[in-house]
């Protein structure tokens, strides 16, 4: 019974003394140190999540500036239309080195037509695709007018 008590005054003092954690460290859990440690490390990588998250807006918020200070005319001469951005790509570069000036339309349906010859004005629009027919670009399509404001052909 002296051992007994000896024993458990003993158990009680270890355990009082060393708290939680080594219990913790006897069945493999993490220890408050490491506790702290893990909580640490997500306070940093939510902070990087933050910042890299006000990174990405504030470029958002300037390329949204640049955009809006692009004037788009009225009507465009649309000489193709290609589902693949790749061949869109392709046929931009083609019209700039012919000196057009190009504009791009993404519609929503996953084509991207190009457009060149941009007017405020729908007769002259008319008479710009009128002669563009028969252009070796077009490889025997018709080129075609797109109103922006109204996003009708």
């Amino acid at each position: 019974m002296k051992y007994f008590r000896i024993i458990a005054v003993l158990v009680l003092s270890v355990s009082l003394l060393t708290g939680c954690d080594f219990f913790r460290s006897i069945l493999g859990k993490p220890t408050s140190s490491d506790i702290e440690r893990i909580r640490l490390e997500q306070a940093e990588r939510q902070k990087a999540v933050k910042d890299s998250l006000a990174a990405v807006r504030a470029a958002a918020d300037s390329a949204a500036r640049a955009a809006s200070y692009v004037r788009l005319n009225r009507y465009y001469v649309i000489l193709g239309a290609f589902y693949n951005q790749s061949n869109a790509d392709r046929f931009t570069r083609t019209l700039k080195s012919l000196n057009y000036e190009v504009q791009v339309f993404d519609f929503r349906n996953g084509f991207h037509a190009v457009g060149v010859e941009g007017t405020d004005d729908l007769r002259v629009a008319y008479e710009k695709a009128y002669n563009l027919l028969g252009n070796d670009l077009l490889e025997g399509d018709f080129p075609w007018v797109y109103d922006t404001q109204t996003m009708n052909l």
